[in-house]
């Protein structure tokens, strides 16, 4: 009797000492950052329809973050979306015409995105680890929206993604990725076991310049907070 009792005295610690002890994590993550169109969408060249311009992306992310045995790398896989734009510059001569001011138009592509990273630690600064990372991103099409201001205002045309890719199942090449971030202790909330913050480039492949792409292939500089359970 008294070692069932001490069994059951002893359970509850042990269970905590063990979530307290896990290392894999489950993370979210949101990014804000500018990204440059390199190549439009269904082109081989570097050539544009028109003049083009630095645009708005973000991103928001769930995923699992993996820690190896010997503490000194980790791997994420995620899956989140990703919306990349450019300015374009469609004007309305109209407006010119009249002297009013020209704002520029948006060309944005939705994505839904697969992605893997792995890191590895390389310092340690003020006792905040640091750690540099690698992966490789893979994009579904969810739609583009393209925003043109024309003389009696601004019209926003929509297409699905199944429309421009033909029901491809993965829609674009692949995306590079590198990063270099800091580990952050979190106290804010109780459930909130640690954050990382990074800057990360991402540099789409669109099958090496072999083949033309559905969507528009962009250079991009994010800013990424993730907070871990």
């Amino acid at each position: 009797m008294y070692k069932i009792l001490l069994l059951l005295v002893l359970l509850p610690a042990t269970l905590f000492a063990q979530e307290t002890k896990r290392k894999n994590t489950f993370f979210l993550s949101t990014s804000q950052g500018i990204t440059f169109l390199r190549k439009e969408s269904f082109s081989n060249t570097t050539l544009k329809t028109f003049n083009t311009g630095i645009g708005y992306a973000y991103k928001f992310e769930g995923g699992y973050s993996i820690l190896s045995k010997s503490g000194k790398s980790f791997s994420d896989i995620a899956i989140g979306i990703n919306s990349c734009s450019n300015r374009v510059d469609i004007v309305d001569s109209r407006i010119i015409a009249e002297g009013k001011p020209v704002e520029p138009s948006t060309d944005r592509f939705n994505l839904l995105e697969f992605k893997y990273s792995y890191s590895c630690y390389v310092r340690t600064i003020k006792k905040f680890p640091t750690f540099f990372s690698v992966g490789v991103q893979f994009s579904y099409i969810l739609n583009q929206r393209t925003s043109v201001n024309y003389f009696d205002g601004q019209s926003v045309v929509t297409k699905k993604g199944s429309n421009i890719s033909n029901n491809y199942a993965i829609t674009t090449s692949p995306t590079l990725l590198f990063s270099y971030g800091v580990d952050l202790e979190n106290h804010l909330f109780r459930f909130v076991k640690k954050s990382r913050l990074s800057l990360d480039f991402t540099y789409d492949m669109h099958a090496l310049g072999l083949m033309s792409s559905p969507a528009n292939q962009y250079s991009g500089i994010y800013l990424t907070y993730q907070v871990h359970f």
